[in-house]
């Protein structure tokens, strides 16, 4: 792990140690959040996406103990109280609901009922976790601590055998849909189990198949920029999308006669086209998107293998005028960021990243020009919108891991 990643580390221990008067923990459970390189809003259509572990990640620390179970989040300085009986309890109980609408408790308490329904004892700890994604990045921070949080309850009562790593991305997955009610893929939490250090994942999202590449491309750099308006999946929004490509999807299948098994990705543009006059135009857009993107894919793959940083560049600009114009879910924050990428030469392309709606800006840059591309953006952006927008190095690590007992 990078430093960042390891003081992340070390500030949990030491906040469990101070919260629970001086105890020491037993297990330590690290999920990384993620980046996706290209393959935007396909996941949940069954296509393939290319997507990376980050090395920003939730760790979560914790022993066993007698009573009850007290779950304390290092970055928000609150506490949760649980006992068994309280995994009986609805989503919607007061007990779930913290400040400033923060989900956090329904994602433990998600996790935990999802344990629950594959057998797995609730078993009473004292408990702390925290970490260094940031909230509303598009970096998915939820599946970063959902599968931090699984993993180590499962080591916790002794269960690491109950699932497999493609059972423990379902679980989770299982937790933003059940407890959050987003209707979303499966791509951030099979990317956080499976990431391999500057390698990204070719990931195809019906069978679950992973295949490795390298993320280098000699002489140039990607970094991550935060636009600073925060994203998120629980508004309905996201599940509209779904719900649009689904229609278009189900009048194609019935018209070429596919079965209700035959996937949006599997289509061509000019299949597609046949029935635009029968669809809504919005959700006709939203479908073509998806069958423009997965052949962006497939040229990302080849572009990054040859080492062509222009039609990487030009690849990573296709997608974000789909998303901004076709699924429309970009911010003006996002769009001065990739304009400015597209006027920068030290810059050969961005995109949003992520679900949309805010979020990072993910650029690939010129490495000597890196800083200066940086320092520029930061200056137009702050004199434009009165902030600074946070940049990332897009450090690409390991996925999940846990130690203990």
């Amino acid at each position: 792990r990078n430093q960042l990643a390891m003081d992340s580390k070390d500030s949990v221990l030491a906040a469990f140690a101070k919260h629970f008067g001086g105890a020491n923990a037993s297990i330590v459970s690290f999920a990384p959040g993620r980046l996706n390189f290209l393959g935007e809003h396909v996941d949940y259509m069954g296509g393939k996406v290319l997507p990376a572990a980050v090395d920003f990640g939730t760790w979560t620390v914790g022993t066993a103990t007698a009573g009850k179970l007290t779950i304390w989040s290092t970055n928000l300085g609150a506490e949760l109280t649980l006992d068994g009986d309280a995994l009986d309890k609805p989503y919607n109980d007061e007990l779930f609901k913290a400040p400033d609408n923060n989900p956090w408790k329904l994602y433990v308490c998600g996790v935990l009922k999802e344990l629950k329904a594959i057998g797995v004892p609730f078993c009473p700890a004292n408990v702390a976790f925290g970490g260094n994604v940031p909230m509303g990045s598009g970096l998915s921070s939820s599946a970063s601590l959902c599968v931090s949080l699984a993993a180590f309850f499962l080591r916790l009562a002794g269960k690491d055998d109950a699932v497999d790593q493609r059972g423990l991305a379902k679980l989770t997955r299982a937790v933003e849909v059940n407890a959050l009610g987003a209707n979303i893929g499966i791509m951030d939490e099979m990317a956080s189990i499976f990431g391999k250090k500057n390698q990204f994942i070719e990931l195809n999202c019906d069978t679950l198949e992973v295949e490795y590449h390298p993320i280098a491309i000699q002489g140039y750099t990607w970094i991550l920029i935060n636009s600073m308006h925060k994203h998120s999946v629980g508004d309905g929004a996201y599940n509209k999308l779904r719900a649009g490509m689904e229609e278009v999807l189900a009048v194609v299948n019935e018209g070429e006669n596919r079965g209700k098994d035959g996937l949006l990705v599997d289509l061509d543009v000019q299949t597609l086209q046949k029935y635009q006059s029968k669809v809504d135009e919005e959700k006709y857009q939203m479908a073509l998107y998806v069958v423009e993107e997965t052949a962006r894919t497939k040229q990302f793959v080849k572009a990054m293998g040859d080492g062509d940083v222009d039609k990487v560049g030009e690849l990573l600009l296709g997608t974000h005028d789909g998303l901004a114009n076709k699924l429309k879910i970009s911010t003006e924050e996002v769009e001065f960021i990739v304009d400015k990428c597209k006027e920068s030469k030290q810059c050969k392309g961005g995109r949003m990243m992520g679900a949309g709606f805010g979020g990072c800006v993910l650029a690939v840059v010129h490495s000597p020009d890196t800083q200066g591309f940086i320092t520029e953006l930061q200056a137009s952006f702050k004199a434009k919108y009165g902030i600074d927008p946070e940049v990332y190095p897009a450090l690409i690590g390991d996925g999940q891991m846990v130690e203990g007992p």
